[in-house]
Order: structure tokens, then sequence, then C-alpha cells
């Protein structure tokens, strides 16, 4: 569990490959969650600006269920939220672990973190990570055209 202090260096420390900042769980913010899963996993802070200014978001009591729901029917990620308290201000951490198995699709989509923005993903980046899933290289495939 992230501490307040975590949090705070996390904010003063701005949006990076393993850090993203939204107002509200948004599309784009489910779009985060499943590229952080495609990468090396990360932190969705929501309440907070692109800039790192702490709004806050209000919750109400199913809202957290109903938050995991909303992801459960976009992606197939499973990350771990946690109200926390900042300037009098309520943050969800949504903590994304990198998946073993990808790709991870959102919706449909399938997208991987580049510094601090997603990138949808190319074939070749969907190819690697399908033949990843198998335990397999480029190198073992066979070219059945090559004489």
């Amino acid at each position: 569990m992230m501490t307040v202090e975590e949090l705070r260096a996390m904010i003063a420390g701005g949006e990076t490959l393993v850090v993203e900042f939204k107002e509200t769980l948004d599309e784009e913010a489910r779009e985060s969650i499943a590229a952080f899963a495609n990468t090396k996993g990360g932190v969705v802070l929501i309440g907070v600006t692109d800039h790192g200014q702490v709004k806050g978001i209000m919750l109400g009591k199913e809202s957290l269920r109903d938050w995991v729901n909303d992801i459960a029917q976009a992606t197939p990620v499973h990350p771990q939220l946690t109200p926390l308290t900042y300037q009098d201000k309520t943050i969800v951490v949504i903590q994304v672990d990198e998946s073993p198995v990808k790709p991870v699709p959102c919706r449909g989509r399938y997208l991987k973190r580049v510094g601090k923005s997603n990138r949808k993903m190319t074939e070749d980046d969907l190819t690697r990570a399908i033949l990843g899933k198998v335990g397999m290289s480029w190198d073992e495939v066979i070219e059945i055209r090559a004489t």
C-alpha cells in the first residue's frame, strides 16, 4: 500500500513511463491500465490533473466497486484500487502490475506505454507479445515459404 509520502513524491515527479495522472476514470484512464499491463506496470492517479494539480475526486458508497466492474468490462486487468487522502482531497491510486500474459486489450485495442503516453501497439509488437505468450521467439518460427 502506498504511503502519503510516496504519493507526494510521485505527484512531484510528474507523469512518467510508470505514472499517469487522470482527473476521472475515463476511457483514457482505462487505456493507461491496459498499456501499463502490456509494458512494465504502473500507477494511475485519479483526481490529479496532467500538470500535477490535486483536484481530488468524490467517491460514493459503491464507487470503487463500480470502477472495478468498469475496468473489468474494458480490459482483463485486475488492478488494485486504493483511496488516499492527500491535501484534504481523495485520490484513488490504481496499481497495475505488468501482465505475464500479453497482449492485454482495452475494448479490442492494444496499447503500450512509451514515455509519458500510450501508443497503439504495432503488428510487430503484437506478434512479439503473442510469440512470448507461447514461449517462442522469431528465431524459432519456421518460414514455410523458404526454400
